[in-house]
């Protein structure tokens, strides 16, 4: 079931408003969290704390589409919010700290739990091997979700320069800052790795034109033999990639056959 609920105190009136597309998880969610005195919103924490249990209500006020599911609860909180008998802090449905303002108390805590955090070397391995070689479908992923994105939110700074005064500020702002990788250096195990890394992305296949006939053989060096030939990068990594077959001016992947019957020095 999906739609809009509230928790409501039987004593004082006050009420929680929410919406879910599965109401009853929700309720299960909330119930655990008040019980293990670990929820979200202090003020449900403590009436909850305070008045207990029996004196709460969990009440389905309408079952909604999943599109109509943030508006109608906007129009709930709008309805209830002047009354000053809600428990919810955040009183936007479509975006929860809008108009809100973290402590610097918290914002300290926040700092506190995060400085000298570090993810463990499983998981480095594995956010590198995602980026190093993402699949194919991983990569259709990403490109439908960028689009996707962009054809529901307007790129603001499209076309756009900042204003004189702007950049001004920009760069007073920046005046006397120091660097943060200055006086730094690479730890040598973290050069080792990226000497391994870029050994690893340099060799390239050979390439063959169809249109002029001209063949480059396979080398160590890409981005080298992107330069010497005037070749477009993104457009030969796309080739090499196996994401596009041939570019417009004729370079793809030499077959085998024109390897050995073509082979000419770069």
């Amino acid at each position: 079931m999906q739609g809009i609920y509230e928790i409501k105190n039987r004593v004082n009136g006050k009420r929680y408003i929410g919406s879910s597309q599965d109401i009853k998880g929700r309720w299960w969610e909330h119930r655990w969290l008040l019980d293990k005195q670990k929820h979200y919103n202090p003020h449900l924490q403590h009436a909850w704390d305070k008045y207990g249990e029996a004196n709460f209500l969990f009440i389905v006020l309408e079952e909604v589409t999943k599109e109509q599911l943030l508006s109608r609860e906007q129009e709930y909180l709008d309805t209830l919010v002047s009354s000053g008998q809600l428990y919810n802090i955040a009183i936007d449905a479509m975006a929860a700290m809008r108009g809100r303002k973290r402590s610097s108390e918290a914002i300290q805590k926040t700092i506190e739990t995060r400085r000298g955090y570090r993810h463990s070397k499983e998981t480095c391995l594995k956010i590198g091997n995602a980026n190093r070689n993402p699949s194919k479908e991983g990569r259709k992923r990403r490109s439908d979700a960028r689009k996707k994105y962009y054809e529901t939110h307007d790129n603001y700074w499209l076309g756009k320069k900042r204003p004189k005064e702007t950049c001004q500020k920009i760069s007073a702002a920046n005046k006397g800052q120091v660097p943060w990788l200055k006086g730094k250096q690479h730890r040598p195990e973290s050069i080792q790795k990226m000497r391994d890394n870029s050994g690893s992305v340099k060799p390239y296949p050979a390439f063959y034109n169809e249109i002029t006939q001209e063949y480059i053989p396979a080398g160590i060096s890409f981005a080298k033999m992107c330069r010497a030939h005037g070749f477009k990068y993104g457009a030969m990594w796309a080739i090499r990639a196996g994401i596009t077959k041939q570019t417009k001016d004729g370079w793809r992947l030499a077959t085998e056959s024109e390897i050995t019957s073509k082979s000419m020095p770069l």
